[in-house]
């Protein structure tokens, strides 16, 4: 035990001359990787040996993905100084603590609703699960119910074979509903069973399968105008409602500005490999003065194309 709590990254291979099942199980339960009878032949512990190295390196290497993960796409990677966005921060990383919960992202287009959706389900249990990203506004919505529950041959002209959905996808893990004031009203009363009942069907078939994944909810609407005006449902409104976090328009935050100006200007330095100067206090000012109606992604589009057109000696 204090061999394993000091060097908990090394394989330990148990070698006893007791042929004992409760000793092995007990031995694996300590933290031993492999478990061996004496006398041995050389060729078996030398398999066991390599077995246990390849385990190692598996492992870590599966942590060194899941810190590159959350290094690019957890909380980290939100670069803020307002504190409204340390309010809508601190937020969702208390929701992330929670699985189970819906979390609706409510804002104004560009001001990072995606990017607070992947960082709740980077920084949850399901980092090495999927996070997947379905745009409501962005298809056709006689393709949306077959996109997110897939179909089975023959349910409708042209399914020739089955498919999965996206919510096939997305088990154990994540799915980000984008844009989800836009999505038709006969498929919400169909995505209300999924949040109310945690099960869904194939488009065609009638076996359940069990929704076994986070649902993240982002618009840039006022949902409880449209539940007024009849084109949302107000059950549905109230379900995916759970744990509304907003993020305020980036003409609302300029303290913000300067350092995401900075941020996207170092990160297109590394992409583009060029020496790109700072930016100037007149440049940085006019950055601030301005009103940036497209928001983040404005701001970024701006200096990416600056970064472009940028010549450097």
């Amino acid at each position: 035990d204090k061999v394993k709590f000091k060097h908990k990254d090394i394989p330990f291979i148990i070698l006893t001359g007791t042929g004992n099942i409760d000793l092995a199980v007990a031995s694996m339960k300590k933290g031993a990787t492999d478990f061996i009878q004496k006398p041995y032949k050389l060729e078996e512990l030398l398999a066991i040996i390599h077995r246990s190295i390849n385990f190692f390196r598996s492992k870590e290497g599966n942590r060194m993905m899941r810190r590159q993960i959350r290094k690019e796409f957890g909380f980290r990677s939100i670069m803020i100084k307002s504190p409204s966005m340390y309010e809508a921060l601190e937020k969702a990383k208390k929701v992330a603590e929670s699985p189970e919960t819906t979390v609706a992202l409510f804002g104004e287009s560009g001001v990072g609703k995606g990017i607070f959706a992947r960082a709740i389900h980077t920084a949850g249990q399901s980092v090495e699960k999927n996070f997947v990203d379905i745009n409501c506004a962005g298809i056709p919505s006689n393709l949306l119910e077959s996109e997110l529950f897939g179909h089975v041959k023959g349910a409708f002209t042209g399914a020739d074979r089955d498919r999965d959905g996206k919510f096939d996808l997305a088990q154990k893990g994540t799915v980000f509903l984008d844009e989800i004031g836009d999505m038709p009203l006969d498929l919400q009363s169909k995505l209300l069973r999924v949040m109310q009942e945690r099960v869904y069907e194939k488009v065609g078939s009638n076996k359940q399968i069990e929704a076994d994944f986070r649902v993240i909810i982002a618009t840039h609407r006022k949902l409880e105008e449209q539940v007024q005006q009849g084109s949302f449902r107000k059950d549905l409104f109230y379900r995916i409602n759970t744990f509304p976090i907003t993020l305020p328009p980036l003409r609302e935050r300029t303290e913000d500005i300067s350092i995401l100006a900075v941020h996207f200007l170092d990160h297109f330095r590394r992409e583009f490999g060029k020496a790109l100067p700072g930016i100037s206090n007149a440049a940085m000012d006019a950055l601030v003065q301005y009103d940036w109606p497209g928001n983040v992604r404005e701001l970024k589009n701006c200096i990416e194309r600056a970064a472009i057109l940028k010549r450097t000696s």
